[in-house]
């Protein structure tokens, strides 16, 4: 029967039987839609046209067995002697597997000979592709077989699923992921989930329980929340669909934190431990050692990733010593339980959603407390995250706040231990004031007012944790414009100083005095109380809060009109960020250095500093540092004359600030420059128009907005957009327009046959001739005057 698809499901006992058409075989997944993955089919055909034995691995649900049948049945056609498959989920000893596959390709099992060598001189000439499913709980004995068949048979290929790689060698492994599932925040109605595979099959098992079933406005959020919390897992979606027999999809969300009673009715076609998500789990489960289902436990107590060396502190112990953790680790990702990835050149580990309930479920059962390992938990945390407190400047580099943001569930979760268990509060307070320019820096200025509240509320005693607690409360606090709050928190702080006789508390609270001054307009005491902070802050070498404290002083040197010391203050501040590797505030500093330059008649150089400070912002993840450049680019570009674009910018900024949930940018040091911007812009554009232009701004995805700003060309008032290119020569219009393809001096004398020497001489002739500091103004003064003609 050349061309077909012969499969064979291993029974307990082995019995023969013949071998039948991919139709008459009786799968769940097969009689299924096959829904994405077409990324991975196409490589594992790409992968068996050059090599001999692909594994398809991943966690347990995640469909492998799915993938491989649709690809063996797309390349039943190509190999003469067929596509073969064998099941061996329901084989459990080792030594009949060779029996297994000698029954599937009809051999006769009566020679005294070793089964695998009647099997290779069976198979040594035929053409054909050998599908091995499920070979996870009989690895050795499948990989001893796969290399004898290998070995013997030259036109054999092997695609095989198991939880992790037979390990031969020349062996191709593909992990297989997740389906892709949509971020729930993101949505904002159904259109945005059509190219979600999680959601495609939540859509096509959904409609196969209830036909009328449709994704609609009402319920495109819950159906996203969804398949995020199931990690679009595919047996876990397909189990979810079928509760919309008695449930909607918003009843399935809310019950997800018993999944493992919820999702127990599956297809009684299916292999028995895939009709249930605990039988899924507990065959994963069984095929781990002792020390593998220790760490499994243990890792429950994470949230999100994490990286190696936290799971040495939190979850060694006597029976599982830190020097085999890292050994344990492995087995746990090649054994699919782990997932693997990378970032920043280092590797995190994480659990889906689902393994990390039922290893939670593991460790409650357990010999060792849940509470003692979450403790160890916190206590790592609390470590990391009081490694970078006031002081360090570590605290304000892009790698810190990188490694912060990704860590920031395991934050949350040991915050949550400290507020549900008794006697821990206070270390929550550590941990929430050393993580206040966390807080900050990641947009997260009501989180983090959230778990002061509730801390302080919980700890109620006279410490030094409290004060610092109360202060960095009342800074997050003002940055959303709560002014009245801020006064009652800073009056305790303030006394609670007073009363531990600590210095450094009461340089903060100065300082922070000094700011609720510059937000209310009184700007000579913002000045005042500032300076005495900043003499404390250098005495105890406190470079974080010193380098913000010049922020504050440059801002209301900035108010009350003296541009120069302004920019002398942010220059200072610029030198010492960069000088410490402090890379967060240099979004602040060039911010308010393009301000005092344009201030003080350098438009050009302003700009320059502004687009800087919105790169700045945009790698920093910094959404109100980026947004702060974004609106000066709009307040420059408003008096240079190109309204549209300034209101777009300011339509942009204002739905920024309203999901970051600062009012900072309205306040009073910076509310003349904005009144000034709408009135001009008010003025040049009339009403309607300006206020459909910043719908517009407000409409656009923020990444456009970026870099509408990066590409935008402001002029300096009274230039026209044509500026001096009427006396540019024929070549210069010609390298002008090679700049705006992005080409080097070297590139482009290269292309034009001429010195690197003379490019660059014409460069620099254009940017005399138009005005300009940079390529990327000629870049866009070319691609202005191409869309205008």
């Amino acid at each position: 029967m050349t061309g077909s698809f012969r499969h064979f499901t291993c029974p307990g006992v082995i019995m023969a039987r013949a071998a039948v058409p991919l139709s008459g075989a009786v799968l769940s997944t097969e009689i299924t839609t096959f829904v994405g993955r077409r990324r991975s089919a196409v490589r594992i055909r790409e992968l068996l046209s050059t090599t001999r034995l692909v594994t398809v691995t991943g966690t347990g649900g995640v469909g492998k067995t799915r993938l491989a049948l649709h690809v063996a049945e797309e390349l039943s056609g190509e190999f003469d002697a067929g596509v073969w498959m064998v099941d061996l989920s329901a084989l459990r000893d080792p030594a009949l597997v060779p029996h297994a596959i000698m029954s599937a390709f009809g051999v006769a099992d009566g020679s005294a000979q070793e089964p695998m060598t009647v099997l290779a001189t069976a198979l040594a000439r035929r053409r054909l592709l050998l599908l091995l499913d499920n070979c996870e709980h009989l690895r050795d004995a499948c990989a001893e077989i796969v290399g004898c068949l290998l070995r013997a048979c030259p036109g054999l290929r092997v695609l095989s699923t198991s939880r992790q790689p037979l390990g031969l060698p020349g062996e191709h492994s593909l992990v297989l992921p997740p389906l892709q599932a949509p971020d729930p925040a993101a949505v904002t109605g159904p259109d945005e989930l059509q190219g979600y595979d999680a959601v495609k099959l939540f859509l096509d098992r959904a409609t196969a329980v209830l036909p009328d079933f449709r994704l609609t406005a009402d319920n495109a959020h819950d159906v996203a929340a969804l398949c995020a919390q199931l990690d679009g897992l595919p047996l876990a979606i397909e189990l979810a669909a079928v509760r919309l027999r008695a449930l909607s999809v918003r009843q399935i969300l809310q019950r997800l934190d018993q999944r493992y009673r919820l999702l127990n009715q599956g297809s009684t076609t299916a292999r028995p431990r895939q009709q249930t998500l605990r039988g899924l789990m507990d065959w994963s489960h069984d095929l781990c050692s002792q020390e593998e289902q220790r760490l499994w436990a243990r890792l429950s107590v994470f949230s999100g990733g994490f990286e190696l060396e936290a799971v040495e502190e939190v979850c060694s112990c006597e029976d599982l010593p830190r020097v085999r953790i890292l050994d344990t680790v492995a087995a746990l990702v090649e054994k699919s339980i782990l997932i693997r990835e990378e970032y920043d050149g280092r590797v995190r580990y994480r659990l889906l959603e689902t393994i990390r309930q039922y290893g939670a479920e593991r460790l409650a059962l357990g010999s060792e407390t849940a509470t003692a390992v979450r403790r160890r938990h916190r206590d790592y945390y609390l470590r990391l995250a009081e490694s970078a407190e006031p002081g360090c400047a570590r605290a304000l580099e892009a790698g810190w706040q990188s490694r912060a943001r990704r860590d920031q569930a395991n934050f949350r979760a040991a915050l949550e231990f400290c507020l549900a268990t008794e006697g821990e509060a206070e270390s929550g307070l550590r941990m929430a004031a050393a993580l206040w320019l966390h807080w900050r820096a990641l947009n997260l200025l009501t989180e983090g007012r959230r778990w002061f509240d509730r801390l302080l509320e919980a700890e109620t005693r006279a410490t030094a944790a409290r004060a610092n607690a109360l202060w960095a409360n009342a800074w997050l606090a003002a940055l959303q414009g709560d002014l009245d709050r801020v006064t009652g928190l800073l009056t305790e702080c303030e006394l609670l100083s007073r009363q531990l006789d600590d210095a450094g508390i009461s340089h903060h609270v100065t300082d922070m005095w000094g700011l609720v001054a510059l937000f209310r307009g009184d700007f000579e005491r913002t000045l005042e109380l500032v300076d005495t902070a900043l003499a404390g802050y250098r005495e105890r070498e406190d470079a974080v809060s010193g380098a913000l404290a010049l922020l504050r002083l440059a801002q209301a040197a900035l108010a009350l009109g003296d541009h120069s010391r302004a920019r002398a203050v942010a220059s200072e501040c610029l030198a010492r960020c960069e000088a410490s590797g402090a890379t967060w505030v240099t979004i602040y500093a060039l911010w308010i250095l393009g301000i005092a330059e344009w201030e003080m008649g350098d438009t050009v150089l302003a700009i320059e500093h502004e687009r800087a400070a919105v790169r700045a912002g945009r790698s920093h993840g910094d959404r109100l540092g980026g947004s702060l450049g974004l609106q000066a680019i709009a307040w420059m570009s408003a008096q240079c004359g190109d309204a549209r674009f300034a209101a777009r910018l300011l339509g942009a900024t204002r739905r920024i600030w309203g999901e970051i949930g600062t009012s900072f940018p309205y306040h009073a040091h910076l509310a003349p420059y904005q009144d000034r911007c709408v009135l001009r812009l008010r003025s040049a554009l009339g009403a309607d128009r300006f206020e459909m232009c910043t719908v517009e701004g407000e409409r656009l995805p923020e990444r456009a907005v970026f870099e509408m700003a990066e590409s935008g060309v402001t002029r300096p008032e009274g230039e026209t957009s044509g500026g001096a290119a009427g006396s540019l020569t024929p070549r210069e219009r010609e390298i002008a327009g090679l700049v705006a393809q992005g080409l080097s001096n070297p590139e482009i004398a290269r292309k034009l046959v001429i010195s690197s020497r003379t490019a660059e001489t014409h460069v620099q002739n254009i940017l005399a001739k138009l005005g300009f500091t940079s390529r990327v103004q000629i870049a866009t003064w070319v691609t202005r005057g191409r869309s205008s003609t």
